[in-house]
């Protein structure tokens, strides 16, 4: 009798420590989330810095796209770039001032990157579809270095 009793007690307290736990990271998580709406993003690189960057990531992602874009390691190096172009983007377009315009071509860019990331990592990536994008996301640097450069 005395080991059947410890093994259910055994049995309730396994259940109810992760309940726990995850209630406790919930509100941490809750917490963390309101401090981190107080950090204002504060730019550290120049916009030609961070346009290296995204030429770098331009070309590296082209160079994915013309290797099989069906290769699950191609999609997931697709996914990969897209997003960090997709970042590069996100921290250019708040930089002191700059104009309306080009903070409209870097947030394009940004949202862009991130349906070609989402495209990547769908379980139906289509390779015309991508290629669409990408030729999008060309299109938007070269006009936003059209009229602004």
């Amino acid at each position: 009798m005395t080991r059947k009793w410890i093994s259910f007690t055994t049995l309730c307290l396994l259940m109810i420590i992760p309940i726990v736990a995850l209630a406790g990271e919930g509100r941490a998580k809750k917490k963390r989330a309101k401090k981190a709406k107080m950090v204002k993003i504060r730019t550290v690189a120049s916009i030609s810095s961070l346009m290296v960057g995204q030429r770098i990531m331009m070309g590296e992602l082209s160079k994915a796209m013309k290797s099989d874009p069906t290769n699950p390691k191609s999609l997931e190096k697709i996914a990969h770039l897209s997003e960090v172009l997709a970042e590069l983007s996100n921290v250019n377009s708040v930089g002191k001032g700059k104009e309306a315009a080009y903070r409209g071509f870097s947030r394009s860019l940004r949202d862009d990157s991130l349906k070609l990331r989402d495209h990547a990592t769908s379980e139906s990536a289509n390779a015309d579809e991508m290629l669409a994008l990408v030729s999008k996301i060309k299109g938007n640097c070269q006009t936003c270095h059209n009229q602004l450069r």
